[in-house]
């Protein structure tokens, strides 16, 4: 899987990546569309902004933020699949 595109409910984020992480593609692309008001973005934004969990992020300021996120071999901490 080479895009991920993540725009519903905050509070199935970080289960649907981590589901998916195995599927994804060397240098793929996630893309998460963060709803105001929603307190669930934050355990999203943790896992991503986390160097363990192989993210490289930016944010994109615009309402609660747009996350756009790429996980490669060299993000990927060694041993993780």
């Amino acid at each position: 899987m080479d895009l991920l595109f993540l725009d519903g409910s905050n509070d199935l984020y970080l289960s649907v990546v981590q589901l998916l992480e195995p599927q994804l593609a060397e240098n793929a692309i996630v893309v998460a569309d963060l709803s105001l008001g929603d307190p669930h973005h934050i355990r999203y934004r943790e896992h991503v902004n986390d160097p363990r969990h192989g993210y490289l992020t930016v944010e994109i300021p615009i309402d609660a933020g747009v996350l756009v996120s790429s996980r490669s071999p060299m993000n990927t901490p060694v041993g993780a699949d």
